[in-house]
């Protein structure tokens, strides 16, 4: 039996270090120079929404002349807030079977359901190991244009609300309750389990692309 595979980031427009949104959408979105060149034959669908890239690209318009809550007053949003969150989630079998349309349809419609019209973009990749989804949630505008994605992210919601000690304590047990509601209704449908028997360390962005590029091989170009 599998285990299930669920992450959450979240990313800004322009970040300190890492990725930034439009990065991330343009690597979902298979641009070149963005995707590991493992990838031989880049895929990607769009099952919901509209491209990421385009997603991303209205948000940054749309922030230019947006604001951050700050107590009760308001100030211009910064350019390294966090302004988009990324779920990954991924079949557990290394290609589509009988079922694949069906943990389609049920992932399509949680999201839906979890994030209304919050839900920018839902990417399926057949490209790499497992089959996934890569789902993009924007956050917020209050009737001040105030922008906040903590009203979408239940684990920054949990941080933002809490005392400054115990904000990272919180965190992870929003992103726990998170993993736990995906389970309950999608992955224990399918048979998962919400935990592997031999834990292993999840990878984040970063440490994926470093792991695959350090193997990739030099022959391997056909996304330069």
């Amino acid at each position: 039996m599998s285990s299930q595979f669920y992450r959450v980031e979240t990313f800004s427009l322009s970040p300190k270090t890492g990725w930034s949104a439009k990065d991330v959408a343009k690597e979902a979105d298979r641009q070149p120079g963005h995707y590991s060149n493992k990838i031989l034959y880049p895929q990607s669908d769009v099952l919901y929404g509209i491209s990421p890239t385009h997603l991303v690209d209205l948000l940054d318009v749309r922030l230019e002349s947006a604001f951050s809550r700050v107590g009760r007053s308001k100030r211009k949003i910064r350019k390294d807030a966090q302004v988009l969150m990324e779920i990954v989630v991924s079949y557990p079998h290394k290609r589509p079977d009988g079922n694949y349309q069906d943990w389609l349809d049920l992932n399509i419609g949680y999201f839906k359901m979890l994030y209304g019209k919050n839900l920018g973009s839902v990417v399926q990749h057949l490209d790499e190991s497992h089959p996934h989804l890569h789902v993009f949630v924007t956050g917020d505008f209050d009737k001040d244009n105030c922008y906040s994605l903590n009203r979408v992210h239940f684990a920054k919601y949990l941080e933002s609300r809490s005392h400054t000690k115990s904000r990272s304590l919180q965190f992870k047990k929003g992103l726990q309750r998170m993993t736990d509601h995906y389970y309950t209704w999608v992955s224990s449908i399918f048979g998962m389990k919400r935990k592997s028997d031999n834990p292993r360390h999840r990878l984040n962005r970063k440490e994926y692309l470093q792991k695959s590029l350090a193997n990739d091989a030099p022959a391997v170009t056909m996304n330069v």
